[in-house]
């Protein structure tokens, strides 16, 4: 037992870099419990990250571990588990990250997103670093959009996640006191396609509430611009 606990941490360095898509720079400690200087995932990179790994995953072959990361594209605390070569699940997330971030994902031609994202007990599953699953709840916290030369300064925003048991990923938006006063749903297809259906109040900033216009889905009802965007993102 004295052995495993000891193990040096060059042994985890040899599990994750079966591992698809991750690497990892500067391991100190041991293989349970240590400090990771960089990690890189796709084109994600976290800087000092605290991990603590669990024994009895490996025994089955996947590698589950608590990660802290101080510095990066993200920052916080999550449970890591490696299931394959090609899976990644994080489970209960606390994390922070720049807005901009999530154009990553879901690009917006033309449009710029400024502002903090975090999340609360929130878990996703990627796959081939592809978003397949998704919970939990997500903010935008002090947010603001550039469209073109023109800024807008959008308030806050929480919305609730889950997937279904056909793989499509839902959020409703759960706060609506914002410049917005946005309501509505989001929504992305196991086939990557990401749909938002909504509404504005129509009295919202007219710049703002123009640029909308291309988005409007039809008139205007009891005071409110309802918007479709839809968009295949992978």
């Amino acid at each position: 037992m004295f052995v495993l606990m000891t193990a040096p941490v060059n042994l985890l360095t040899s599990i994750i870099e079966k591992q698809n898509r991750v690497q990892v720079m500067g391991l100190k400690g041991t293989l349970w419990r240590g400090q990771i200087e960089q990690l890189n995932y796709s084109s994600w990179q976290l800087n000092q990250v605290n991990y603590s790994l669990a024994f009895f995953p490996l025994l089955i072959g996947k590698v589950s571990t608590h990660l802290s990361i101080k510095k990066g594209d993200l920052r916080g605390p999550l449970d890591l588990i490696l299931v394959s070569q090609t899976e990644l699940q994080i489970e209960h997330a606390k994390l922070e990250m720049s807005a901009s971030q999530l154009q990553r994902f879901i690009p917006f031609p033309g449009v710029s997103l400024k502002g903090e994202l975090s999340t609360d007990d929130f878990s996703l599953t990627l796959d081939k670093a592809r978003l397949i699953a998704i919970s939990g709840l997500t903010h935008w916290m002090n947010s603001e959009v550039s469209i073109g030369s023109n800024q807008f300064t959008l308030g806050n925003y929480s919305a609730e996640w889950k997937t279904d048991s056909s793989g499509k990923m839902t959020g409703r938006i759960i706060t609506s006191t914002n410049a917005l006063s946005l309501q509505g749903n989001i929504s992305l297809s196991p086939q990557g396609v990401f749909e938002f259906k909504g509404s504005v109040a129509k009295d919202i900033d007219q710049r703002l509430y123009n640029s909308l216009l291309f988005f409007s889905s039809g008139p205007v009802k009891d005071g409110r611009l309802p918007l479709l965007f839809k968009k295949k993102i992978f």
